[in-house]
């Protein structure tokens, strides 16, 4: 468990640098416009549920 909460954690750090490289890395026909937008929303409400010492920079 301590594993899964640990991924999370670095999925959540990692995501707002994927939001500033979506432009040039990938093909905006392969993922919804709000894609990033949705994922960005529900690692948030992870880090608010399972993480509360994380903070996202």
């Amino acid at each position: 468990i301590k594993l899964l909460y640990m991924t999370l954690g670095s999925l959540a750090l990692i995501i707002p640098h994927l939001k500033q490289l979506e432009h040039i890395s990938i093909d905006s026909s392969s993922y919804p416009d709000n894609f990033f937008e949705l994922i960005t929303k529900t690692s948030s409400s992870i880090k608010s549920c399972y993480l509360p010492g994380l903070e996202i920079q």
